[in-house]
């Protein structure tokens, strides 16, 4: 079971400026790693809930799944 916390811990240890945060409805990414994202809203995941369903690794990894969103098709 992982949470929002866990997830903005494990980014800051790895040095990633970016943080997970809840939205009305919705899971997102913000921050300077993520503003040349045009997706920061984390597909599938619509709350804290959700979220807390992953385990660790699989929440750590949302990162990493967001930021092959949005570099594909891009050069």
């Amino acid at each position: 079971m992982t949470t929002l916390a866990k997830i903005n811990k494990y980014l800051k240890n790895l040095g990633i400026e970016a943080e997970i945060l809840s939205g009305k409805g919705y899971i997102y990414f913000a921050g300077p790693a993520t503003d040349k994202w045009y997706y920061t809203i984390v597909p599938g995941i619509f709350n804290k809930k959700h979220l807390s369903n992953l385990s660790d690794a699989q929440g750590y990894k949302l990162y990493e799944e967001m930021c092959q969103l949005n570099s594909f098709g891009r050069r």
